[in-house]
């Protein structure tokens, strides 16, 4: 008796738990077995691994990447800036017309008389300009800008021919000048404005120029000259500026136009400064040997007669 009653329970009791059974059974059959990873398995469990040498070689091509880039950008900003800088050249030349042309009134301006230019290049920055127009139309011939070829090449023609006049066209030279308006530029750096002279006449040579004026003469300058007038030797140096945009002379000479792709600029190397009275002598030329220009020891000044 005792085993039938636990026979009829053990039934009951899997006639209950029957459903549950199937349903446990339905959903553990719809869904995938997902197979555990392995615990060992790298790929699964490890970022990917890589050389060192690997990792320096992307960092060094990425490294050349940004180099080339930032000399690209380089390259941009300094044909930007020599633009810039040729645009601000033409307008101030510009403007300094227009406050000519304010200045004047009805009557006819004063002719100004000027000096004969020196056939000596280096005796005047009027006398250089001349000679760079003459020998940049001799040496560089005809301008032939009818193909990207034929400009390829004279623009390599100019860019050399500016770089060896540079280093050709140089000498020691004295002046008889007038200096005015000295003017401070930047923290130790003055630009005055200056006259070259005829020595015989005194008569102005060509137009003035803005020059730089070396700090070691401030003292000597600020003591001043009775006549005006000063004795500057120097070494003359011819410093023509390539710029590809400048292929005509334009409405405005400013900078002044030596030819296609040419504007002209010169350099002084400063020797010594001195007072000029009447009856002194300036320095001749002739008797100085042309010599490049090197880091040259400052002459001690001459006092006022």
């Amino acid at each position: 008796m005792r085993d039938l009653l636990v026979r009829t329970g053990i039934a009951v009791l899997l006639g209950m738990l029957a459903p549950v059974a199937d349903t446990a059974w339905g959903q553990n059959a719809a869904q995938p077995v997902q197979k555990a990873p392995a615990q060992n398995d790298p790929a699964q469990n490890a970022p990917e691994q890589r050389a060192p040498a690997d990792l320096m070689l992307e960092q060094l091509e990425l490294q050349r990447d940004r180099i080339e880039a930032l000399e690209r950008r380089v390259s941009e900003l300094t044909t930007e800036r020599r633009n810039i800088a040729s645009s601000l050249r033409q307008i101030e030349g510009m403007l300094a017309n227009l406050r000519q042309e304010l200045d004047t009134d009805s009557s006819p301006m004063p002719l100004i008389r000027r000096a004969e230019t020196p056939s000596d290049a280096l005796a005047s920055p009027d006398s250089l300009l001349r000679e760079l127009r003459s020998r940049y139309r001799t040496e560089m011939g005809a301008v032939a800008l009818d193909s990207e070829e034929n400009l390829a090449a004279f623009t390599q023609n100019a860019v050399r021919w500016a770089r060896l006049t540079n280093r050709e066209l140089r000498g020691k030279r004295s002046w008889l000048v007038e200096l005015e308006d000295l003017a401070s530029v930047g923290q130790n750096g003055y630009v005055v404005r200056m006259t070259v002279l005829d020595e015989s006449s005194g008569l102005p040579i060509g137009e003035a120029v803005d020059v730089g004026f070396p700090a070691k003469f401030i003292e000597r300058f600020n003591r001043g000259s009775r006549s005006g007038r000063w004795v500057l030797t120097s070494i003359v140096i011819a410093k023509p500026v390539f710029n590809e945009s400048r292929i005509t002379s334009g409405v405005f000479e400013f900078p002044p136009y030596v030819g296609p792709m040419m504007e002209f600029d010169f350099e002084l190397d400063w020797f010594s400064l001195s007072a000029w009275q009447p009856g002194d002598p300036v320095t001749p030329p002739e008797p100085v040997e042309d010599a490049p220009a090197a880091e040259p020891a400052a002459d001690q000044p001459s006092e006022d007669a």
